[in-house]
């Protein structure tokens, strides 16, 4: 199972960061990587580190387990692991599914000079952030492949990152720039999981909303 979660933790980096990194920059002729110049130490920066960190803690376990010098937690039966397995194929199959249809508003992390098109088509009419829904069921799944403390430690980071990205970076960026139509649209679409957080933003809860 180790090499099985570095060769998903792998395709996840080559295919949906660089491949789609690159297709996208060759049929707008635009990078989708401009958002990853940040300032350094600012508060984007501590945010992408954090996610980022999760999921390279996850790779550091699985290459401990293949070396045998972390042993994996034994309450964890090989279902569990199994279980990952499918876990995390799911997530990256969702993962590819929201980037395609992201179109040309697909972006590696926020650029504020950036004017995209607000998606609400394909898996955006379930939730709001997809994308990032998958990579943390991509991330839990890959820690069952390989359960230890570190990989789990790994799963918490890139579930508060990605929580983070979402609720101070993402969401205020949209609604600066979709206003009204962001509301409308937030009111009644969840967060991560279908029908959860629906009507919350960063900002408040949307118009019409009881606090």
């Amino acid at each position: 199972m180790p090499v099985l979660a570095l060769v998903l933790l792998g395709l996840f980096l080559a295919i949906g960061l660089g491949l789609q990194g690159w297709l996208q920059s060759r049929r707008s002729g635009y990078s989708v990587l401009r958002g990853l110049y940040r300032r350094p130490f600012s508060k984007e920066w501590w945010i992408g580190e954090a996610w980022t960190l999760g999921f390279a803690s996850i790779a550091v376990s699985a290459v401990l387990e293949l070396l045998d010098v972390e042993a994996p937690i034994s309450a964890l039966s090989g279902a569990a692991r199994v279980l990952g397995l499918v876990l995390a194929l799911v997530g990256f199959v969702l993962i590819e599914w929201a980037v395609v249809a992201m179109g040309e508003s697909w972006r590696v992390d926020v650029n504020p000079a950036d004017r995209t098109a607000l998606v609400t088509d394909g898996p955006f009419r379930l939730v709001r952030n997809p994308i990032y829904s998958s990579m943390m069921l991509l991330a839990a799944g890959v820690a069952l492949m390989v359960p230890a403390v570190l990989s789990f430690i790994g799963v918490s980071l890139v579930i508060l990152g990605l929580e983070l990205q979402v609720r101070v970076l993402e969401e205020p960026h949209l609604l600066r720039l979709h206003g009204a139509q962001w509301h409308r649209y937030a009111s009644h679409v969840g967060r991560f999981v279908p029908g959860l957080g629906a009507g919350s933003t960063s900002s408040g809860l949307c118009p019409g909303r009881a606090r």
